[in-house]
């Protein structure tokens, strides 16, 4: 007798949760349909968040002002002579790199700022930042003591925002091209190859290189990322990194929230861990790159020598400004796509846009073959 009470109150709990649940859901559709909020949910960490439309707005508004600067007016080309340095490498493609084929949109810029600034205003606006960014300033805490902390920081803040303005300044001169592997692309759209036509004769001037030459270089490496982005997993991975990140932040600025959705997991690791597999993520996207780029030049441009030069002085800007670490993604990652590439062909080498190594396989990828093989992956 005392089972059977114990089975019929055990159902009348699961359906008294189950017609809680459907009220919740109703209940954030309706505000949905009245215009009210946005539902952030997110069910590795048990979330379920209502941030107001009109805070989503500003914060849109705030990030397109943060980085109004960058928003120069200048030309913007078809970049249609480009797409026969691209025709090139398709007959390639196939053979060497393993890839299937795709397409992509070309465009010709003539300011490495105008360029930083587009890339950056479609990553915002094709993801979840704006909600994101709404729910963080919505969940932080508001206390006396939290708000007079903030004040006297502000100083080191301000000087914060100078360093940033003055490192996007600077990569805006260095940029050569940029493919947008974070946007959201259905098979029926194409994947946008951004080409800066003066940094790229700059450059070629600098290391005498060739216009040209230097030119089709960097066509090929943007197009084996939209061969990335258009064979691989790649845009699903980066997603959930951002967003885990993204999350790990608001939950660390609120022990408020963390406490309502009895959150127990270490949001620091979280939020640490995340970085980590982003920066090895873009390790292996812009190695493959590098090192596929340069097989492809071996062929199509013979006389084409490509080498990452610095002088002392941009050396030690590129330290200050953060940008030495990015570098340092193109070295370690062509080296260990490289090392695959030799053990076992493209297949091997392509593994790591499906099957994603961690930063300690990038620097001994002997390591990332002995998981392949007990996974039975290699």
């Amino acid at each position: 007798m005392g089972e059977d009470n114990s089975f019929e109150m055990a159902k009348n709990v699961e359906e008294m949760l189950k017609k809680l649940f459907a009220d919740k859901l109703r209940e954030a559709l309706e505000e949905w349909e009245r215009g009210q909020y946005l539902t952030i949910r997110d069910d590795d960490f048990n979330i379920l968040m209502k941030v107001k439309k009109y805070d989503v707005k500003m914060m849109q508004r705030s990030l397109e002002l943060y980085f109004s600067y960058l928003n120069e007016k200048s030309e913007i080309r078809d970049g249609a002579r480009f797409y026969g340095y691209i025709d090139e490498l398709k007959s390639l493609e196939r053979e060497l790199m393993g890839l299937g084929p795709h397409d992509c949109k070309v465009l010709e810029y003539f300011s490495g700022k105008k360029c930083l600034y587009d890339a950056i205003a479609d990553t915002l606006q094709k993801h979840d930042v704006y909600q994101y960014g709404a729910a963080y300033v919505a969940s932080s805490d508001k206390s006396l003591g939290k708000n007079l902390k903030r004040l006297a920081e502000l100083p080191y803040t301000f000087l914060q925002i100078l360093k940033t303005r003055a490192s996007m300044n600077y990569m805006s001169s260095l940029i050569l091209g940029q493919y947008d592997i974070l946007s959201i692309r259905p098979a029926v759209f194409k994947g946008t190859v951004r080409i800066v036509t003066p940094n790229i004769h700059a450059i070629a001037r600098k290391w005498n290189t060739g216009v040209v030459d230097t030119e089709k270089y960097v066509a090929f490496h943007e197009y084996i990322h939209d061969g990335q982005a258009t064979n691989f997993p790649i845009e699903e991975r980066l997603n959930e990194v951002m967003r885990k990140f993204l999350i790990s932040e608001i939950l660390i600025s609120s022990p408020e929230l963390r406490e309502k959705m009895r959150v127990s997991v270490d949001t620091k690791k979280i939020r640490s861990d995340s970085l980590n597999e982003a920066n090895a993520l873009v390790c292996v996207l812009e190695g493959h790159a590098e090192y596929f780029g340069g097989k492809v030049s071996q062929d199509l441009i013979p006389d084409f020598k490509f080498e990452r030069k610095y002088s002392i002085l941009s050396a030690l800007k590129n330290k200050f400004y953060g940008f030495e670490e990015k570098i340092e993604q193109y070295v370690q990652g062509s080296r260990f796509i490289g090392y695959l590439h030799e053990k076992g062909g493209a297949d091997l080498a392509n593994l790591p846009l499906k099957v994603y190594p961690s930063m300690a396989e990038i620097r001994d990828p002997e390591l990332y073959l002995r998981r392949a093989k007990l996974e039975g992956m290699g």
